[in-house]
This record gives C-alpha cells, structure tokens and sequence, in this order.
C-alpha cells in the first residue's frame, strides 16, 4: 500500500513535470522573441542615439565660440573690404588715366598745330629773307683767249653778288662770228636767237654767296684768216647767253648777257639792252 502511494506519488510528479516543461517551452519562445524585439529597440535607440549625438556636436561646435574663426572672419572682411576699395581705385585710376590720354592727345595735336605754324613762320620768314636777299648771278670779265693747244675761246667769269645760294637750272651760251651788216640785222630783233646746240655749256652749277668760277667756252674750228679778220674790224665776235637759275626757295630768275668785240679798243663791250643783256651796269 506504502508501495503503491510511492509509485503514484512519482507518477503524478512526472505528470506534474511534464506539465510544468510545456509552458517553460512556451515561454523560452517568448523569451527569444522579447529578446530580438529588445535587440532591435537596442539598435534602433542606439542609432538615434548616435545621430542624436552628431547634432548635438555640431550644435556645440557652431555655439561655442572660436577666436581663430573670428580672426579669420575679420581678416575676410577686410580683405573683401579692400578688394571694393582697390576696384573703386582701380576705376578711379582708369578714368583718370582716360583723361590723361585724352589730355596728351589734345597737347600732341596742339604741339603738331604749333609745329605747323612754327615751319609756316619759318618758311615765311625765309622767303622773305630770300626776297629781300636774293642770289645774283652776273657775268664780267670777257676776254678773248688762246689755250696752249692752239684752242680759241672766250672766258668769262660768272660770280653770285647776293647773299642767298644760286644753282643754275639751265644755261645757253653762244659764241658767233658775223659781219658788221650781219651784226646790225641780228641787234635789230627783239631778242637774240639762243641755240640748243650751246645748251648747258657751263661746268659749274652751285654758287654760294660772294662765290665766283671762270668759264670757258671755245670757238671751235677757227683759222688764222678768221683770228685776223676778227682783229682788224672786219668780222665781229660776239659772246651771248641765257642763265636761268633759282634761289634756295625755288624761284627761277634770269641773267642775260651779250658781249661783242672791239677790235680798236681790243677788249669786249656789253650791249645796253635790257633784252640782250641784263647784268647790273
């Protein structure tokens, strides 16, 4: 009897045990599941934890105040400061750089009006001077001469009396022997007869002031007959010419001259006419 309340008391506490292992299963699968959820919580609260955290730091940073930012700030500002200050001068500069080389061309073109007016003066003045000082050619001296090597000719000296230079654009000069009846029917025309055979004869072009050159021109073929005759009164030399020259400011002007040989006198002697000879008496 003993024995068999025993057996029943281990029988009901094995059912007592099953009984108790079923729920605890239960509740093992529970446990799990609170604990998952609680992991999830767990990494959910720690994420907005940390971003929680990362807020508040940069919150902190900006609030807390920095001397090297505010430095830093300054120094900008007044960088940006003088960078206005510096693009208002640099206008400035540039206007009045404008101005400037307007000014300069302004002064350049006066300076280049001035310049003008100073050569137009200048120019005037000289030929006034040139008119009231002009260069005079005049030839003198005729003289009938034999070179050494038998060569007959007249030589003459053209000389510049006046106080300007004188360069001779063109020149005729002539020598001719005629009759007597011959010489008075060339004076009666109104001027004589220049040739272009006797076309810039002399040798020297430029005469300086109080400057002088003798001439010579030759006869050509004479013979002694002829000489003689020239002598004697029975034919006549004459020496004529046509001198165009110009002063420094291109003016032409006119030298003529005509000269005949006296025989009795043996010397030549100039013609007093204007239009055969102009050389200043």
């Amino acid at each position: 009897m003993l024995r068999s309340r025993h057996v029943a008391a281990i029988f009901l506490a094995c059912v007592v045990g099953v009984l108790a292992q079923e729920p605890s299963s239960g509740q093992a699968v529970g446990d799990q599941q609170r604990k998952a959820r609680q992991h999830q919580d767990t990494l959910k609260f720690d994420t907005s934890s940390l971003e929680k955290a990362i807020r508040e730091s940069v919150r902190e940073a900006s609030e807390k105040p920095d001397g090297h930012g505010d430095e830093k700030l300054q120094i900008d500002r007044q960088i940006k400061e003088y960078t206005g200050q510096l693009a208002t001068y640099t206008d400035r500069l540039s206007f009045y750089t404008f101005l400037l080389a307007v000014a300069t061309a302004i002064l350049g073109a006066i300076g280049i009006w001035q310049g003008i007016q100073l050569k137009r003066s200048v120019d005037l003045g000289r030929e006034e001077f040139i008119a009231s000082h002009p260069p005079v050619l005049e030839t003198r001296r005729f003289q009938f001469r034999q070179e050494p090597n038998d060569v007959c000719g007249v030589e003459f000296v053209i000389g510049n009396t006046g106080l300007t230079r004188a360069e001779i654009s063109l020149d005729h000069v002539h020598l001719r022997i005629v009759t007597p009846l011959q010489l008075v029917e060339i004076k009666a025309l109104s001027f004589p007869q220049y040739q272009e055979g006797g076309a810039n004869a002399l040798t020297k072009r430029r005469y300086e002031p109080n400057e002088r050159q003798a001439q010579f021109i030759a006869i050509g073929d004479v013979t002694l007959e002829t000489l003689g005759q020239i002598m004697t009164g029975e034919r006549v030399l004459i020496a004529f010419g046509r001198i165009q020259y110009r002063d420094p400011g291109g003016v032409e002007r006119e030298r003529l001259f005509w000269r005949e040989f006296n025989s009795d006198l043996n010397r030549f002697e100039r013609y007093n006419d204007l239009d055969y000879d102009n050389n200043p008496v």
